[in-house]
């Protein structure tokens, strides 16, 4: 029980962390195109560089959305039941009717 406690608050640190890491990388992505917007292209270099923050932006948003999946996973694993039709006793012959 304390294993699961302490894997559950694991794997929600790592999902805070994982978030933290997204947003930054989203934010400087963001805070670079305003610069760019700002100040002009400064070099033909810095092109591919925004484009390779796109994609670790989007590579961070992809693997936070993929361990929420699994978290998720594991949280919600049920077994499966059926349900037994409850039997009407027959009415007792000593009570009235």
């Amino acid at each position: 029980m304390l294993l699961r406690e302490r894997d559950a608050e694991l794997a929600q640190a790592r999902a805070t962390a994982s978030n933290a890491t997204a947003l930054i990388a989203h934010l400087q992505l963001s805070i670079d195109k305003l610069r760019r917007e700002l100040y002009g292209v400064r070099s033909e270099r810095k092109a591919p560089l925004l484009e390779q923050m796109e994609l670790e932006a989007e590579g961070a948003e992809d693997d936070l959305a993929a361990e929420r999946e699994a978290e998720t996973a594991k949280l919600t694993t049920v077994r499966s039941f059926s349900r037994k039709k409850p039997s009407r006793q027959p009415f007792p012959a000593h009570l009235p009717r």
